[in-house]
């Protein structure tokens, strides 16, 4: 993974985990009964999607040359 998709990729899931974050804010407040699912699944991948990002999205030897 390339230096500028690494970047864009953490960019995502920052804009993602926000928007996650939000909604689970909403829910809670509306009082929905299907908070707690959402939460588990939501928040479990999420973190799935963070650690996939840092297991490939470590720097090469050429990305840190090039940076």
């Amino acid at each position: 993974m390339s230096n500028m998709e690494r970047k864009f990729a953490v960019k995502i899931l920052i804009v993602a985990s926000v928007v996650f974050g939000g909604a689970i804010a909403i829910m809670a407040v509306a009082g929905s009964p299907v908070m707690g699912t959402v939460s588990i699944v939501g928040a479990t991948t999420l973190g799935l999607l963070w650690v996939l990002t840092a297991l490939f999205g470590k720097p090469s030897s050429t990305d840190e040359r090039s940076s």
